[in-house]
């Protein structure tokens, strides 16, 4: 191994070795206590969605949500709005099922993208 840690065969194509750690997502089973969970008004179509739901696609979402303030408010709202897409594909809520407060918000982020 080279000070860059690098083998032979490393340096003679130029390349280098990254670590890829194994990925583990939180329990995420409970919302924070001051968050209202729309969610949880329909636990049967909720457990569908996590039935149906990969490891990749739950770890990409949670990735979204974890880093959602380093990005721009208009490009925030456009990621969501796909993922939002992209679930409520796999599982149909009931519109109402989507809480005052939150469209509120969506419409203030919005309204922030100018």
């Amino acid at each position: 191994m080279s000070g860059k840690n690098q083998r032979l065969g490393d340096i003679a194509a130029s390349t280098i070795m990254l670590a890829n750690p194994e990925f583990f997502l939180p329990e995420l089973e409970r919302p924070a206590e001051d968050k209202f969970n729309s969610l949880a008004e329909h636990p049967h179509l909720s457990a569908r969605l996590r039935h149906k739901v990969g490891r990749d696609e739950r770890a990409s979402a949670l990735t979204a949500l974890l880093r959602r303030e380093e990005r721009e408010p208009a490009s925030r709202v456009e990621l969501f709005a796909e993922l939002a897409g992209y679930f409520r594909a796999l599982v149909r809520f009931p519109q109402e099922s989507l809480h005052e407060r939150e469209r509120r918000a969506l419409g203030e982020e919005c309204g922030r993208c100018g």
